[in-house]
């Protein structure tokens, strides 16, 4: 009794604590987290307590202990607890404390989901069973609790409910549905206790969650009738009504998954498998029937609940809200069921989706009036404030105002144009689509509500309307529904939105005609703007419609009128002006599309955005000029260059100007927009380098002032590395990267919070390497000093595989830079003076343990070479015997092609600048297992050759076999390797089982002639790629490579500024380091013909064996090597 009364006593206070709502110190704060924590491991009755302080408020839950002693309650631990909360007042007075009974029943759910299959008492768990519906109840309470805590424990108590419903349901907890109905109606008896009622309700739509296929014939004609039954009865409150409809939208969706429509895929699946398909297990015969009378089942129960379904949703669909006071919560959720509806069992309503379409454009059209006047004008105009249009929530928390529902009808409207079977429904009137992208842009108008939000967080509303995907709104919903109609109905969609367009730029005019000090004329061009520019797909498509929509017309309109308005009235329209004009860079700058002078008005618009940089201006416009301005840098050189020079002498002082001001913005800024500057300088450094050359240490300083601040924002962080990055490519920021940027980084390396930003390390690792592999010799030391211990120090205390293989990536490079000052320097580690060489060799070695994860050595073999390369003079033979000893050990064991492909690589090398013979006596001499290294590393390499990939390394490894075999030794002929032997392709798939193949002795030599001509093969093939790819650029492109004659980079700045190599592109050279290697001027379709005539000259009694298996492709190939 003491230790029970103990332990409820530390929970209560640590409840109280949290969530207590009482001043606390941080530190009070952790030590009760820290203690809640670890209840569950130490205390077997912890749920019970919780339950207890849960519950206790309740009287008839505590009516419960005060009944005989035979009451199976009062058998367990329930009756000690209530007597020890009766006993102490102070316990008792917290434990009715609201906040803390709703963490109570927060850590309740908690605990049932995480520990319920631990209870191994059944009797145990039938207590949870009578006790958590008690939760769901309102009434009979000691003390009044606010509403908000109310719901809130209710809602903890109903997802209890149905974490526990997920195991015992329906075997163990039959009686459970009918106990939650009987809760829904014992609240219904009280008006007061509708919250008892919809607390029922929400438990129900929870515990649906957890039921599978099995349970549909079962409680589907339990549910369904029962909860559309109170959907329609209009007495009810709207709130009450919705939550039984999310109740058989849960339903509709468990038998979707038995009866629910046959997918487009399903319809198309065709069998391209033959005798190699993959086919599911037949099922047992008693399954099969089952799943049959289940399907069956399920059909007859849809067919009788559609109906009566669609006729309640179809009902209140077509019902406006009447005003923006009104209780959508009904109406949204009808919505939302409907949607539920047509994704799933659209084909079988596709003749009751017109009804759909109409009620909700009708709907849409009547609402629009309202949300006009409440939403768009201002108040001055509308005499009403725009709070009125306030949120408002349900007890989830869920938004249910006037404006979600119209985004949810929207959102409607998408998904049947996305069903690509009730899409035509809509296409097949132009009339009505016009009419509807009509209606959008009169919805995509600016809300006032945003107008306030320009004023007092304008970097929250350049966040808003710049990344449109991140937020949600009406303007947001009726974008991206314009969009879906492209995808879907491609040019029709064009056609629509300009007719749409042009009808509603008139009313604008008229509007601007009737009276200019209105802002219903600016706020109806804006959306206008916005559509046609934000919209890619017509961007794309402009080019076959020069004479439907007047595109130098409307930038002329931009530069005229729209850019030139006053900044303090019409602020919006500018900043709308600017970004839809820089959209258009690309279509105006194009000469085969306009013929108009293109320089004159690129450079008006650039004046414009310059002008608006200065941090006078207000700062959205500052941030949508900083993008547009580089916009215009990405402009393709015949562009570019002309514009630039344009200005004469003072070319450098304008773009030191530009460079200084997206600067100041990011010293401005916080977070929410940090993105637009940072992405425009790294656009500004690429394309104009010279200017950057003369700031580059107050932008280097700037951005490592950024790193500080946001190394824990990995998008931000990013950002800021890409700069450095940019900066990195100027040979002339050589020196000032090593030494600033590169000890920041160190610091960074060896901090305590490193091992938690594991993004932000693989950047910083990355951007080191760029750096390295640039620098000057003389300034090795520098890194050697400052980043080469960190590097260690991250290599040596942990196995990522990205973090090694990057870190790996930077001491090749570092050893490439820096050659013999490596060996020479020390540094201090724990306390001694430590050879940076004999560091790095441990560190090698430790790659090459046998248990070392073989993912994360990857590249340990080309920072091998690079040593051999760069240290020759530093090795002794011991030094590189136990390299290579390692080498082959680890080789030996080694199973992933990446590994093994980088260790072959090793000796590849090797092979290429040392002796051969030689080798191969040093790889005779180290033993593996029965046999040595030479086999070992001729069988590797032999299984695996085919499947390196890398342009380089394939000119490396291929290369090198031809060596071997033209040595002619002796030694390579007593070697036989194991090799995969397939059937010639089919050309049909094949599983993983299906391909097995069986594996043959071989000689080595034979084998490697194979090798030799599948090189070729594979060389000839990469040469076939590079020319169609070329011949597809001609075509698209006026008969230029990709990129030449595009005017325009890209039309994201975000990927504007993002020009990585694909490494899995083998024409791409695997790293900057290899690129500089003389093998990578060697052209395989020239060298391996003569090596191979050379090779067969000799070995003669190789080709009849040869031939015989070769496949045909290689049969023709040896015949070309050997014509040439």
């Amino acid at each position: 009794m003491e230790e029970l009364q103990r332990e409820f006593s530390i929970l209560a206070q640590c409840l109280y604590k949290i969530g207590g709502g009482v001043m606390v110190s941080p530190q009070e704060i952790n030590g009760a987290q820290n203690e809640l924590l670890s209840f569950p491991s130490r205390c077997s009755y912890y749920g019970i307590l919780l339950l207890h302080v849960s519950l206790y408020d309740y009287i008839p839950f505590r009516n419960r202990f005060c009944v005989s002693d035979n009451n199976m309650f009062n058998c367990s631990i329930h009756f000690p607890l209530h007597q020890i909360i009766q006993q102490e007042s102070q316990l008792k007075n917290v434990i009715l404390n609201p906040a803390v009974r709703q963490l109570s029943a927060v850590l309740l759910k908690g605990y049932i989901k995480t520990h319920w299959n631990t209870i191994t008492s059944a009797d145990l768990k039938k207590q949870f069973k009578d006790l958590l519906p008690l939760g769901l109840m309102v009434g009979d309470f000691e003390v009044d609790t606010p509403p908000a805590f109310l719901s809130k424990i209710n809602t903890a108590f109903g997802m209890s409910i149905s974490e526990a419903a997920e195991h015992e349901f329906p075997e163990e907890w039959n009686d459970l549905i009918q106990i939650l109905i009987n809760i829904y109606e014992n609240g219904l008896t009280n008006q007061q206790n509708f919250a008892q009622s919809l607390g029922a309700l929400k438990c129900l739509s929870l515990v649906a969650q957890h039921f599978s296929d099995k349970h549909t014939i079962f409680v589907f004609p339990v549910l369904v009738p029962y909860m559309l039954k109170i959907a329609e009865n209009a007495q009810l409150p709207d709130i009450i009504r919705a939550k039984a409809l999310t109740v058989c939208s849960e339903m509709f969706s468990l038998i979707a998954m038995v009866s629910g429509d046959v997918t487009d895929e399903d319809d198309e699946y065709v069998d391209d498998y033959g005798d190699d398909g993959v086919y599911e297990e037949a099922p047992e015969e008693g399954e099969r029937v089952i799943d049959d009378r289940l399907i069956e089942e399920s059909k007859k129960l849809l067919a009788t609940a559609l109906e009566p379904t669609m006729n309640i949703v179809l009902g209140e669909i077509c019902k406006p809200i009447p005003n923006v006071e009104s209780d959508c919560s009904f109406k949204m959720e009808c919505v939302k069921m409907m949607n539920t509806l047509i994704k799933e069992f659209g084909k079988t309503l596709q003749q009751a989706i017109i009804v759909v379409l109409q009620s909700t454009c009708i709907s849409l059209e009547k609402e629009y009036e309202t949300y006009f006047k409440h939403a768009v004008l201002s108040p001055s105009e509308s005499g009403i404030p725009t709070k009125e249009i306030a949120a408002r929530y349900d007890s989830e928390g869920e938004n249910v105002n006037f404006t979600t529902v119209i985004c949810q009808q929207i959102e409607l409207l998408a998904t049947i144009v996305l069903n690509p079977k009730l899409s035509t429904l809509l296409s097949s009137s132009k009339a009505n689509l016009v009419q509807l992208i009509y209606l959008l842009i009169g919805y995509s108008q600016l809300p006032e509500s945003m107008t306030e939000l320009w004023e007092t967080e304008p970097e929250q509303f350049v966040s808003e309307e710049d990344n449109q995907y991140s937020s949600y709104s009406i303007r947001i919903a009726c974008a991206k529904l314009i969009e879906d109609f492209h995808d879907t109905y491609d040019n029709l969609a064009v056609e629509s939105l300009l007719e749409a367009y042009h009808k509603r730029m008139q009313e604008s005019q008229n509007l601007y005609i009737q009276n200019s000090n209105s802002c219903t004329w600016w706020k109806l061009r804006e959306a206008c703007l916005m559509c046609i520019s934000s919209f890619t797909g017509f961007r794309d498509s402009i080019e076959d419609y020069p004479k439907i929509f007047d595109l130098p017309s409307l930038m002329n309109q931009l530069v005229q009128n729209d850019l030139k308005v006053n900044t303090e009235s019409l602020q919006f329209l500018k900043s709308r002006a600017i970004q839809c004009s820089s959209f258009f860079l690309g279509q105006i700058s194009n000469t085969k599309l306009y013929k108009i002078n293109s320089l004159e008005l690129i450079k008006q618009l650039f004046i414009i955005y310059v002008n608006h940089l200065n941090e006078q201006q207000p700062l959205p416009l500052r941030l949508y000029s900083c993008q547009a301005v580089a916009r215009i840098f990405c402009l393709h050189s015949p562009i570019l260059e002309p514009l630039i020079s344009s200005f004469g002498q003072g070319k450098d002082e304008i773009l030191q100007n530009i460079l200084f001001c997206m600067c100041k913005l990011v010293d401005d800024l916080t977070d929410e927009t940090m993105y637009i500057p940072l992405e425009s300088i790294a656009v500004f450094v690429n394309f104009l380098p010279h200017v950057v050359v003369p700031q580059s240490a107050n932008v280097i300083s700037i951005m490592l002032n950024q790193l500080d601040k946001f190394s824990n924002d990995h998008a931000i962080s990013s950002d800021i590395i890409n700069v450095f990055d940019k900066l990195a490519q100027i040979p002339e920021t050589e020196a000032q990267l090593v030494n600033n940027v590169i000890p920041r980084i160190a610091q960074i390396f060896t901090s305590s919070g490193t091992a938690t930003k594991s993004d932000f390390v693989e950047n910083l690792l990355n951007l080191s390497n760029t750096i390295i592999v640039r620098a000057k010799k003389e300034d090795s030391i520098t890194i050697l000093n400052s980043l080469f211990p960190s590097l260690m120090s991250l290599g040596f205390s942990n196995e990522d595989p990205s973090w090694i293989q990057k870190i790996n990536e930077c001491l090749r490079s570092i050893v490439h830079v820096s050659e013999e000052i490596l060996v020479q320097h020390r540094f201090t580690s724990q306390n001694h003076q430590v050879s940076s060489f004999h560091f790095l060799l441990e560190y090698i070695y430790r790659l090459l343990q046998p248990n070392f994860s073989e993912s994360a050595a990857f590249g340990v073999g080309e920072l091998i070479t690079e040593i051999f390369t760069k240290l020759g003079t530093a090795l002794n033979m011991e030094i590189i015997g136990k390299i290579l000893s390692a080498c082959i050990v680890k080789l030996n064991v080694s199973e992933e092609l990446i590994f093994i492909q980088s260790i072959v690589f090793v000796f590849a090398k090797l092979f290429h600048h040392q002796d051969v013979v030689q080798m191969f006596n040093l790889l005779e001499s180290i033993k593996v297992g029965d046999s040595n290294g030479l086999v070992c590393l001729l069988n590797k390499w032999s299984k695996n050759q085919q499947f390196f990939f890398g342009a380089y390394k394939l000119k490396v490894t291929a290369t090198a076999l031809a060596k071997l075999l033209q040595t002619g030794d002796e030694r390579l002929g007593t070697v036989t390797v194991s090799v995969e032997i397939e059937k010639e392709s089919s050309g049909k798939y094949r599983t993983r089982s299906k391909s097995k193949t069986k594996e043959r002795q071989m000689p080595f030599v034979l084998h490697a002639f194979v090798l030799l001509v599948d090189a070729f093969v594979r060389a000839k093939e990469n040469e076939n790629d590079k020319k169609k790819e070329y011949s597809a650029e001609s075509v698209l492109y006026g008969g230029e490579p990709m990129g030449t004659d595009s005017n325009v980079e890209d039309d994201y700045l975000h990927q504007l500024v993002d020009d990585d190599f694909d490494d899995d592109e083998e024409e791409y050279f695997d790293d900057v380091l290899s690129s500089k290697d003389p093998i990578n001027n060697v052209n395989l379709i020239e060298i391996l013909p003569q090596v191979m005539k050379e090779l067969c000259q000799v070995n003669q009694q190789v080709l009849p064996h040869l031939e015989k298996m070769l496949t045909t492709e290689q049969k023709n190939a040896l015949k070309e090597m050997l014509n040439k």
